[in-house]
């Protein structure tokens, strides 16, 4: 039986220095959160424990599934319902998204079958899962370095949650992308980012605020021609 044992940060540390170095970057999940992580994880956390590293303030846990040590952050100011767990690769798993299954002793306030993120280091991206928005537009969740390799995520994530559509589709494109606010005769540029999802959703944040609609739309359109508009949060339309 596998087991899940909490950690302190020197001893996270302690464990993680006494291993040999690997060339290859710890592997991310993004999951759905429920505040009740805190009462959950019996470990307290620690906030900002590296200060400068963190782009916004975070909280942080420790701890290892038999050999294999994690961390689990929260920033708990921009993303308070979502977590990220860190995890190094397996050398042992066919398929990069595998570490999942190896994570589902985690406590149930991470919410593992609510996926929002997978990274994979391979440097082949042949077919992605996409996860669907409430807002109205699907985002990529994982790059999938073969067909084989997507399709028996989505598999995976289909039956550890039937009520969350995902679907396969071509990689996106690294392009950049603006979010524009249309007012009257004017277009106010509001945002620009080398990501769909991320122009999407800040689009739909700032509509909230606004009686404008937003549009959203790549600077190749050549590379991808698909256009959003965007009304009190969310995705009215896709041409």
């Amino acid at each position: 039986m596998r087991r899940l044992t909490w950690l302190e940060r020197e001893q996270f540390f302690e464990i993680a220095e006494s291993r040999p170095r690997t060339c290859r970057e710890w592997q991310c999940y993004a999951f759905d959160v429920d505040h009740s992580i805190y009462s959950e994880i019996p470990s307290p956390y620690k906030e900002n424990p590296d200060e400068d590293s963190f782009p916004s303030p975070v909280r942080r846990w420790y701890g290892r599934i038999d050999d294999q040590l994690f961390l689990i952050d929260v920033f708990f100011v921009i993303c308070p319902n979502e977590c990220q767990v860190w995890i190094p690769f397996s050398d042992s798993h066919e398929f990069a998204w595998q570490t999942l299954q190896d994570l589902q002793l985690l406590p149930a306030a991470i919410r593992t079958n609510r996926t929002s993120g997978i990274s994979n280091d391979s440097k082949s991206r042949i077919r992605t899962v996409f996860r669907h928005d409430d807002r109205g537009f699907d985002y990529p969740i994982y790059n999938g370095a073969s067909d084989d390799d997507a399709e028996s995520l989505i598999h995976f994530l289909r039956s550890q949650d039937s009520t969350i559509v995902y679907s396969l589709g071509e990689p996106e494109p690294s392009i950049s992308w603006v979010a524009i606010e249309s007012s009257g005769a004017s277009r106010i540029h509001r945002a620009r980012y080398n990501s769909r999802t991320s122009t999407i959703s800040v689009g739909c944040e700032m509509s909230k605020e606004s009686q404008n609609d937003f549009f959203v739309y790549s600077e190749s359109p050549e590379l991808d021609a698909r256009r959003y508009s965007i009304r009190n949060g969310i995705v009215v339309n896709m041409l």
